[in-house]
């Protein structure tokens, strides 16, 4: 088969499904995004970083350092950092939700996904902030902090999205369909 006949038939396979997909997804990110830049909803997002921080703080108190949470300062050992909004995943959990809130699946679904995938990112964030106070109260390089941040830890994050995102693709959503087509096969 040449390749033109490939492709033709490829696309006849995919039908209009991931541009469809492409539309929900990029318009939910931009009324998120959107509401979120228009509504400041600052009184919020301080809560929430606040409750990140407390989050953080008590998992470096299981270890025998100083530790100390104000407000969304974090103090460990000799080190300090402050959360701040950026800091919170509600980007990755935005940029998820929209994911599957775009992909053709049953609310249901959708519920399990948004269920799992959200509580697992807060808790895949607040390791990432408790690995930088760590990298940041015994290390403390300043490059190396930046580097870990910036590129490590974020890379990591990004991975993790898209990863939960592909389980629940192949875990629920398409056992679901491999179990409709036994169904409509056995009658």
């Amino acid at each position: 088969m040449n390749e033109r006949l490939r492709f033709a038939a490829l696309r006849r396979g995919l039908g209009r499904e991931p541009v469809r997909f492409a539309v929900i997804f990029l318009l939910i990110l931009v009324l998120v995004f959107g509401a979120n830049r228009l509504l400041e909803p600052t009184r919020y997002m301080k809560r929430y970083v606040e409750i990140i921080a407390t989050s953080v703080g008590l998992v470096l108190k299981l270890f025998p350092f100083e530790t100390d949470v104000k407000g969304s300062l974090v103090k460990f050992h000799s080190f300090a950092m402050r959360i701040v909004p950026e800091c919170t995943a509600a980007e990755a959990m935005a940029i998820f939700c929209a994911s599957v809130l775009a992909f053709p699946a049953t609310v249901k679904e959708k519920l399990i996904a948004i269920g799992f995938g959200v509580p697992a990112l807060y808790v895949v964030n607040v390791i990432r902030l408790v690995c930088l106070a760590f990298i940041g109260a015994f290390i403390r390089n300043r490059y190396v902090f930046n580097f870990a941040h910036i590129y490590v830890w974020q890379t990591i994050f990004i991975l993790f999205v898209v990863c939960i995102w592909l389980i629940w693709i192949e875990k629920i959503v398409k056992r679901r369909k491999i179990m409709v087509g036994e169904k409509a096969g056995d009658t």
